[in-house]
């Protein structure tokens, strides 16, 4: 057969980000829809509880874009992946 080959679909995670973000936008989201729904319910404790909540997924969502961000940007996995053996082989020995 003619014009047959292999597709290949390596992204190396470039999406992922993007993902990552959106899935937070909805945490987010759905947690301050639950605050403003204590609030409506009378139920003022659960509400005020619940704001640390947003905070700490803010400050997780930080953290990940602080720490994973960048190996997503420079360094496709499977090289990170042999970098890291690499780096067990130097420090094994």
């Amino acid at each position: 057969m003619e014009d047959v080959y292999e597709m290949t679909y390596d992204t190396c995670g470039r999406f992922w980000p993007i993902i990552h973000h959106f899935i937070f936008v909805s945490i987010i989201l759905m947690q301050g829809t639950m605050v403003g729904l204590f609030g409506l319910k009378s139920k003022p404790s659960t509400a005020i509880v619940t704001i640390p909540l947003i905070l700490i997924t803010i400050a997780y969502n930080e953290y990940c874009k602080i720490r994973f961000l960048p190996s997503f940007k420079h360094f496709p996995i499977q090289t990170a992946v042999e970098m890291d053996e690499l780096d067990e082989k130097k420090n094994g020995d």
